[in-house]
């Protein structure tokens, strides 16, 4: 094949590869990711050739980590000009990574994806940009598939890089070409590029595979290697399609969504579901609630089915990624970790007869408001209370019987009171179990103690018997709490 034709035959593939998987439509605007690396470089000549025959915009967009000083201005600057002649739109953009991976206590590798995809997708939101193109290719998906093989990947995992994010705004249109045919095509056309240093070193697990492991078993045992792996690729990534279908069809009876940061899923439901279909469901929410970021797989899948089939109420599990699970009842609860802040027996609040306070316990704000009036008489022990509709509480107590002042604030561990009717004391925790209030939900109520710390009345659970109304009660204290 002449080289002409062979250059003119990589980007008809890339052409194919393109309008097979929806990646691009006429009219649209991308913003192709140009590092100067091979890769990126090949990218922007490529788009650049189909944007003129396929009828869709592209600009050029390139970050600068500033990891190797001079290096790296060079970088930008060989990105600059090649988009000049080929009159391309260019921006750029840099930070200091290496600051912010102390700051945040990541590693350089990971510090720098997150900082260039910041820089990348606020450019692509400010240009209006309808896709965000990449330079991965064959190699790239062979080399991840090993990855996670070795990693003890799920099927799920072994679906490798997908041409397009689940949104489509992700998109890699260089798949379909291996780096040997992105090196020939850049030779060709008189590409410039520049080497990163860092690909060269065996440092990384992803460079020893592509330096040494998958080049030795090339050489020993097959050099259908990477077909193999892109084949594996293929073969889950199909698979996965039709999960993914399948799932669709049960999500909503099975995952309560409740907020951002937080999902639910309903344990009998999930239990009821052909354990295939449930791996990939528990793999697909936790994808979905770190962002892409965690693919759950190993024995962190294996604990949290565990979980859902024979865990406790109150077991928990902490995931990659910042993850956390929890069973509460028949209820599995998966959020992203809260910060630690005060312990729960410090967020406390002093309370006079008549007084009107605020009080947030985590994420939950409460208006407090005490108040003493004349006891008219009524139903002796306890009183009527509104039982929390629309999120109010009232409890009612002989004002001459407490000892003030009172304080509000979050159950402690251990704590015990004397519920009214009971004759003796009971834990906290085994009344919260009794009235099925979830652990994630305990620390949020708040909880009414006397002087002497006793405790009054956990709010929406149970009162004490401490200072009942009686037929000689003079005066009532009325609490009232309404949830903000």
């Amino acid at each position: 094949m002449l080289e002409k034709d062979l250059a003119s035959e990589l980007v008809g593939r890339v052409s194919r590869f393109i309008k097979e998987k929806a990646l691009i439509r006429p009219g649209e605007k991308v913003l192709a990711a140009v590092s100067a690396g091979l890769d990126s470089m090949v990218l922007l000549d490529i788009l650049f050739r189909l944007s003129v025959r396929e009828g869709f915009s592209l600009t050029a967009a390139h970050f600068d980590h500033r990891l190797r000083g001079e290096q790296s201005r060079a970088e930008g600057e060989l990105v600059r000009k090649r988009c000049e002649s080929l009159e391309v739109p260019f921006v750029s953009g840099a930070a200091e990574v290496g600051v912010l991976a102390a700051i945040g206590r990541m590693n350089l590798q990971n510090a720098a994806r997150l900082a260039r995809y910041s820089f990348l997708w606020d450019c692509a939101d400010r240009l209006a940009c309808d896709r965000l193109a990449t330079g991965h290719h064959r190699d790239d998906q062979a080399e991840t598939v090993l990855m996670r093989l070795l990693s003890g990947s799920s099927l799920f995992g072994l679906a490798g890089i997908q041409p397009s994010s689940r949104s489509g705004c992700l998109i890699r249109p260089l798949l379909v070409l291996s780096r040997s045919e992105l090196e020939h095509f850049a030779a060709l056309n008189e590409i410039p590029y520049a080497e990163d240093p860092s690909n060269l070193s065996d440092k990384y697990l992803r460079n020893r595979l592509r330096h040494k492991v998958i080049p030795g078993i090339e050489q020993e045992y097959d050099p259908h290697f990477t077909d193999n792996l892109v084949s594996l690729a293929e073969e889950a990534s199909i698979l996965c399609a039709a999960l993914e279908e399948r799932v669709n069809l049960i999500m909503d009876q099975v995952v309560i969504k409740e907020h951002d940061g937080v999902l639910k899923l309903d344990c009998s439901q999930a239990a009821q579901t052909p354990a295939l279909l449930r791996r990939y469901l528990i793999r697909r929410t936790v994808l979905e609630l770190s962002s892409q970021r965690v693919i759950l797989s190993g024995r962190p899948l294996n604990a949290v089915e565990r979980l859902i089939l024979k865990g406790p109420s109150g077991g928990r599990l902490d995931l990659p990624g910042g993850l956390t699970v929890m069973r509460e009842f028949n209820t599995l609860v998966i959020r992203e970790k809260m910060t630690p802040g005060i312990a729960p027996e410090m967020k406390t609040t002093k309370l006079e007869a008549e007084d009107k306070k605020s009080l947030i316990l985590e994420d939950s704000q409460w208006e407090i408001a005490l108040r003493v009036k004349r006891y008219d008489g009524g139903s002796p022990g306890q009183f009527s209370k509104t039982g929390g509709a629309g999120g109010v509480f009232q409890e009612g107590f002989d004002s001459d019987l407490l000892k003030f002042p009172l304080s509000a604030g979050a159950w402690r561990a251990g704590e015990n009171m004397r519920p009214f009717g009971l004759g003796g004391t009971k834990k906290l925790k085994k009344l919260f179990g009794e009235k099925r209030i979830p652990a994630s939900q305990r620390s949020k109520l708040p909880v009414f103690r006397d002087s002497e710390g006793e405790v009054l009345w956990v709010c929406g659970v149970a009162r004490s018997e401490i200072a009942p109304l009686s037929a000689g009660t003079k005066k009532i204290l009325i609490i009232q709490a309404r949830r903000s």
